[in-house]
């Protein structure tokens, strides 16, 4: 490991220039997290609608009983709109935008970001017995999302990873996302009862360590990306575990990022 990796980034630090140079690791990474999520609606979908063989198994197996007719274009629908954000980045990247906030702000808003992430995992949380619980005061649910909705969808799919990990049996499964605004910024944090970050994500004085993968090759692009975007926003980023088990991930940034990005878009 590079003596770069032994020194954490500061949290909140502005992007340097290799930020610039791993995007399109950042970029194949997100799209990626969005046809996964794709395949696994879809496969779920036509395990439902006859004897076909999903793009994975545990889209069968969280398929205990046949989706109705709403639910079926709920997912479908999900599916129209993580394709439609695939397009959108591809063009983007055409064009040349190379920054996170380019690339990645999207029109939605926050809650509607934090809804769609969640849809995107359900397949996957459902089929590893974690439940999701939303909590969006209404101060936050109708902010402008900006590139948001990638720091979203990262914590989430890291958090379900994790418990892919865990004993079934290991006490609750669960992950919990809240979002607030308090004293002019906007919280947002996602927390998990799952095994928690480990240790060797951890620097000796207890900052997280951007930029690596753990032991087990994950929590490396997308986390990165993450502080990326929260730094450009004016924030700072902070990955913690918490007792007894779990890891909590705290976005904080200015209000007036969000606010002012929508403007400016």
């Amino acid at each position: 490991m590079s003596n770069s990796h032994n020194r954490p980034p500061e949290v909140g630090r502005a992007p340097s220039a290799r930020a610039h140079t791993d995007m399109p690791a950042q970029l194949i990474h997100e799209l990626a997290g969005l046809l996964d999520g794709s395949l696994r609606n879809v496969g779920l979908v036509m395990s439902s609608l006859g004897d076909i063989v999903p793009f994975s198994a545990d889209a069968h197996s969280a398929h205990a009983a046949e989706l109705d007719e709403t639910a079926l274009l709920d997912r479908l629908g999900s599916v129209d709109v993580a394709m439609r954000q695939m397009a959108t980045l591809l063009q983007r990247w055409r064009e040349g935008h190379t920054t996170a906030d380019e690339l990645f702000s999207q029109s939605k808003t926050l809650g509607q970001a934090i809804e769609h992430a969640v849809r995107m995992i359900v397949t996957q949380s459902d089929a590893s017995g974690v439940s999701v619980n939303v909590q969006i005061a209404p101060a936050a649910a109708d902010l402008p999302a900006g590139p948001m909705y990638s720091v979203i969808s990262n914590a989430l799919r890291n958090s379900v990873d994790a418990f892919s990990r865990q004993r079934a049996d290991n006490g609750p499964r669960r992950i919990e996302v809240s979002a607030d605004v308090n004293k002019g910024a906007v919280m947002l944090s996602v927390c998990d009862t799952g095994p928690g970050v480990d240790d060797s994500m951890f620097a000796a004085d207890g900052g997280f360590r951007f930029g690596c993968s753990d032991r087990h090759g994950g929590q490396g692009i997308g986390l990165s990306l993450s502080r990326q975007i929260i730094a450009e926003l004016g924030g700072n980023l902070a990955i913690t575990n918490r007792d007894p088990r779990g890891a909590v991930l705290t976005a904080r940034l200015p209000l007036s990022s969000l606010v002012s990005g929508a403007h400016a878009a």
